[in-house]
């Protein structure tokens, strides 16, 4: 019988510990491996409003204390952690303070690994307009971190087995998404799509099943959205076989781009393959290419079911209605079909198209296939409401840093919104990510690089995009 109530209390003081005798989870987790320096501290007590008090500490380094007040059993930590290190803290109240080794400590930990270690990866912050601070911070895709204006790294993927991440977006919900590679390479087609929490549980994966490639997968890529509705809009590869020209009794297949969208349950809700709109005499143009499309970017209008679908290697960007899967309009290079209606020449090999508003898109224009003379850009269109009349060219900004080497990104590249009104955009295969003025001037410009031993550094291989995102939201 003393064995058993020895046991009891031991047991019942590490449920006390744990889950608070409330039921109420501590945060962080007892001994867990975090992967972010933003953090918040949960008692998990539930406490009346007053005065409180969260001491946290290195561990076995109690001249690092300090001291966070809060009116609740619940406060954000007001200073960035740091990676590998490990922490201990304490929850009290006004009368413990005094005394506060009589009561329990919590013990986390924020993890190490090398793609947050400054020898080997680092966000170089080479210009800034005095007094100019970007708002959030942004998450770089290739390495899996999230950047603060600081050049320094405060998030990672949490799986550190996986590496070459592709689209990785942070959400307001506190949740992260992204694409990686199955088998760990830097393969850019079949992908993994995962949403997990922003501590790495998984919420969601992409059953990848074949059900619109009529295939064994679905052979995702490149873009994706989440929406308000919580469904899942991924893009996938249907495929068509077409004739060897002047080889009638020769075949060979060709890769098309297709939409698919599910809901939480993985059920597939609605689909869209361009396979069904682009049109042979286009994807022949220039010889046989097994993929002469490439879509490689989606945006959605929820709205007006309005989805802007880009297509690189035909410099093609179509208006397509979703509710209907019609065509709208279609913007870019003139091809024997006679697509795109309206646009041609005004941008060449672009990603990332986005609406600003009713009227206006905005991309980045990779300005591929000019030459020696090519300068990518960010580009604002004003868009035709109606077939009636053309796409235009409104605003520009040529993305020149003294050499084409540094200035033009064959691949890859992005642009999004700030919430100050600014422009952030990620210069591809160029890796270097800018906060552009709608007056055109450049408030930011981080360089990300990476060294290996016995060479000096140099760009990481590429970044496809750059999620911005508030801190706040976690």
């Amino acid at each position: 019988m003393r064995l058993f109530n020895r046991f009891s209390i031991l047991f019942f003081l590490f449920l006390g510990i744990v889950f608070n005798l409330n039921g109420q989870k501590i945060y962080p987790p007892e001994n867990k491996a975090m992967n972010s320096r933003i953090l918040h501290l949960d008692a998990g007590e539930k406490v009346k409003k007053g005065n409180y008090f969260f001491l946290i500490w290195e561990k076995g380094d109690t001249s690092t204390i300090k001291t966070i007040k809060s009116n609740s059993g619940k406060v954000k930590i007001p200073f960035l952690l740091d990676f590998g290190k490990s922490y201990e803290w304490q929850f009290l109240n006004k009368k413990q303070l005094s005394e506060s080794q009589k009561y329990p400590i919590h013990n986390f930990s924020v993890l190490y690994n090398q793609r947050i270690d400054t020898n080997f990866f680092r966000h170089r912050v080479v210009q800034r307009k005095p007094g100019y601070k970007m708002p959030g911070a942004f998450m770089l895709d290739f390495v899996g971190v999230a950047v603060n204006d600081e050049g320094e790294a405060i998030w990672i993927v949490p799986d550190t087995t996986l590496h070459h991440f592709k689209n990785l977006q942070a959400y307001k919900d506190g949740t992260v998404a992204y694409y990686t590679s199955l088998n760990g390479g830097n393969s850019r087609n079949n992908l993994l799509f995962r949403h997990i929490s922003r501590d790495g549980q998984l919420l969601w994966e992409a059953p990848d099943d074949g059900k619109i490639s009529e295939n064994t997968i679905e052979n995702y890529h490149h873009d994706y959205i989440i929406t308000s509705d919580s469904t899942y809009m991924l893009v996938g590869n249907t495929y068509l076989l077409a004739p060897v020209p002047g080889q009638t009794d020769k075949t060979y297949r060709i890769d098309c781009g297709s939409i698919i969208e599910y809901d939480k349950n993985k059920n597939i809700v609605w689909s869209w393959k361009s396979a069904d709109y682009l049109k042979i005499v286009d994807l022949q143009f220039g010889g046989p290419n097994p993929n002469p499309s490439h879509l490689n970017g989606i945006w959605l209008d929820e709205k007006r079911s309005l989805m802007l679908v880009s297509f690189r290697f035909i410099n093609r960007i179509i208006l397509l209605d979703k509710k209907s899967g019609k065509v709208l309009d279609s913007w870019g290079s003139k091809y024997p079909s006679g697509e795109a209606r309206t646009g041609d020449s005004l941008f060449i090999g672009q990603h990332s198209p986005k609406f600003l508003n009713d009227s206006t898109m905005i991309l980045y224009n990779n300005s591929a296939g000019r030459g020696n003379d090519s300068i990518s850009n960010v580009s604002i269109f004003r868009i035709p409401l109606n077939t009636s009349d053309s796409i235009r060219l409104i605003w520009k900004k040529n993305l020149w840093f003294g050499n084409q080497r540094e200035s033009f990104s064959l691949t890859k590249g992005d642009v999004d919104i700030l919430p100050d009104g600014n422009y952030l955009a990620n210069m591809g295969d160029v890796p270097r990510t800018l906060v552009i003025s709608p007056e055109g001037e450049i408030l930011l410009e981080i360089r990300h690089e990476m060294k290996t031993p016995g060479n000096p550094w140099m760009w990481i291989s590429e970044n496809y995009r750059v999620g911005w995102f508030d801190p706040a939201w976690w």
